[in-house]
């Protein structure tokens, strides 16, 4: 661990449909600098669908079992459920409804940046992407029968592969 790590816990937010090495990766950065990142779910309701084909509770086994095998323990990650309500003007509300304090948002996605940006209330980080994977990038792969299973975990990969 870093000396400056800061002891306040952070907000990363994704679908995770799947969880991939991308995911990892960006978790990894966050929790060099932060004690604690509190990884929330969206969409969580959604699931059977072409963009979201995971349930929420196999998305949470994903992360989890992921992380873990890593060797994050599970003291230094939280996750939570965040179902999606369309409402852009109410969602920051709900995204803090649904989850625990948290002073810094880390988001790839720039509708989430742009959200929590208009709200004015907490700092906005961008993960680098050190690696060039998307879910949409593995989802397409698993569709048309290539090789995605090096794009994730082996947790995750174990996870789908059982399904």
């Amino acid at each position: 661990m870093q000396k400056n790590i800061s002891q306040k816990p952070v907000l990363f937010i994704g679908r995770f449909q799947p969880f991939h090495l991308g995911h990892l990766d960006a978790i990894k950065q966050i929790l060099k600098w932060h004690k604690k990142v509190v990884i929330g779910i969206g969409s969580s309701q959604f699931s059977g669908e072409t963009k979201n084909p995971f349930k929420v509770l196999l998305r949470t086994k994903m992360v989890t079992k992921s992380l873990l095998e890593a060797g994050i323990k599970k003291n230094r990650f939280s996750i939570f459920e965040i179902p999606d309500i369309n409402n852009d003007n109410l969602w920051v509300k709900h995204v803090e409804k649904n989850v625990p304090k948290f002073d810094t948002i880390y988001s790839g996605s720039k509708h989430v940046q742009k959200l929590f940006r208009r709200d004015g209330k907490y700092k906005i980080k961008i993960p680098k992407f050190n690696l060039k994977i998307s879910a949409t990038m593995v989802r397409g792969k698993m569709k048309r029968r290539q090789n995605w299973q090096k794009l994730v975990p082996k947790a995750t990969k174990k996870i789908i592969s059982s399904l």
